[in-house]
């Protein structure tokens, strides 16, 4: 024992021990010290908030960054043979998409209708679903999203439908809250209107 401690009364020595070493004779049990209190309060704290971010982003669609589908659906027509059209999906210029149409299909092919949206793949898949399983509908040997007008069907139907559905998908990602704040509907026709809709 130093010294310097021979002089200081036995109970006192034990609660300096004691209070080095945590332990609390009077008690009889061990105590944390503060800092070892504050820190395990902040890491239950940091554990509560990762579990309630977890659960939001889990619950909150919008708080995913993926998953949106910035596109543009478009409807073409052929010049060629004006009951043959085609729905499809493209994150580039429409123009581009048609420039590469005629090349590969050796057609002449003309933009009728664009509806650029968020969800876009969502609403192509939507509009093909419903072209595909149509029994009175005539599909085209050149793929899965080429088919052919009805007897007494105008281009501008399918022109509407195709509106129909991004509105209905718009509704609903507002009800789930999955719609991006700012998003909205931005539509082109052969007549050369451009506009945006955020109704």
């Amino acid at each position: 024992m130093h010294a310097s401690m021979r002089h200081i009364p036995l109970p006192a020595l034990q609660v300096c021990l004691a209070a080095r070493a945590g332990v609390w004779p009077e008690v009889g049990q061990t105590r944390a010290r503060p800092a070892r209190v504050g820190s395990e309060l902040f890491g239950a704290v940091l554990c509560l908030a990762i579990a309630i971010l977890f659960l939001a982003w889990r619950i909150i669609p919008w708080l995913r960054r993926r998953g949106r589908g910035w596109g543009t659906v478009y409807l073409m027509q052929s010049r060629r043979h004006s009951g043959l059209f085609k729905v499809g999906y493209t994150t580039r210029r429409t123009k581009d998409r048609r420039t590469e149409l005629n090349r590969v299909g050796g057609d002449d092919m003309k933009i009728v209708f664009t509806v650029s949206m968020p969800r876009a793949r969502q609403c192509e898949r939507i509009m093909l679903h419903r072209l595909r399983h149509n029994p009175a509908r005539k599909r085209d040997r050149r793929g899965t999203e080429w088919f052919w007008l009805r007897h007494g069907e105008r281009i501008e139907d399918i022109a509407t439908a195709l509106l129909a559905t991004a509105h209905i998908i718009k509704r609903v990602s507002r009800l789930k809250l999955s719609w991006p704040a700012g998003g909205e509907i931005r539509t082109f026709s052969a007549s050369g209107r451009d506009r945006g809709d955020g109704s």
